[in-house]
């Protein structure tokens, strides 16, 4: 699926899997023009449940580590400094999603 396989990879493999259980074909709901991990309501959750990040992650009763580890946020503050690397975890989400838009597509499911 992925080009190269690397931590923030797996993260966004992780978080995908709980976005099929909680919330199916949530990758229809995501508009990847715009998908953009450090704002909250353009993020993956903010677009799918169309509520702000920190409101979605109160509800799935998540904390940081957690959204952490399901590729949701960046191990690093939102900060100028640190805003690449919530760009490569955006590629990655958005890398994810079209894989499946197209595997489905492939499929003929809609």
């Amino acid at each position: 699926m992925f080009k190269r396989l690397n931590p923030r990879h797996n993260r966004v493999r992780k978080g995908a899997a709980l976005l099929d259980e909680l919330f199916p074909d949530w990758e229809k709901e995501v508009n990847t023009r715009n998908l953009d991990q450090s704002l909250d309501t353009l993020c993956v959750l903010g677009q799918v449940t169309r509520d702000k990040y920190l409101d979605t992650i109160d509800k799935l009763g998540f904390n940081l580590k957690e959204a952490i580890d399901h590729g949701f946020v960046e191990p690093v503050p939102i900060f100028a400094s640190h805003l690449d690397k919530y760009d490569q975890l955006s590629a990655a989400w958005r890398e994810l999603i079209n894989y499946r838009r197209d595997t489905k597509t492939r499929q003929g499911v809609s």
